[in-house]
């Protein structure tokens, strides 16, 4: 994108509208690892999960910790982005 011919106020609304997405990003990352720790807590609590092998047990963490760790991948992938545009922004505005 060539901000060459963007005008003063518009690249002060695009670096508002970046910051906003970076705190949405943010809070998005920390309701993930909230929710996967809640989660992971609910599913220990089951009777069916307390009566499964141990091999289950690990497998089940596993895979949802996998799941977790993907998700904050992507925001971390997105605070990067975000943070490489800011920059981009902040050398047009000089």
């Amino acid at each position: 994108m060539n901000f060459s011919t963007i005008r003063q106020e518009s690249i002060l609304e695009v670096e508002g509208y970046l910051h906003e997405r970076r705190l949405q990003a943010a809070a998005f990352s920390v309701v993930c690892v909230l929710s996967a720790l809640f989660a992971l807590a609910a599913l220990s609590r089951l009777p069916e999960f307390a009566a499964a092998q141990a091999s289950g047990k690990v497998l089940a963490t596993l895979l949802f910790g996998l799941l977790v760790f993907v998700c904050v991948l992507d925001n971390v992938r997105t605070h990067v982005l975000l943070w490489k545009w800011l920059q981009v922004i902040k050398r047009q505005k000089k």
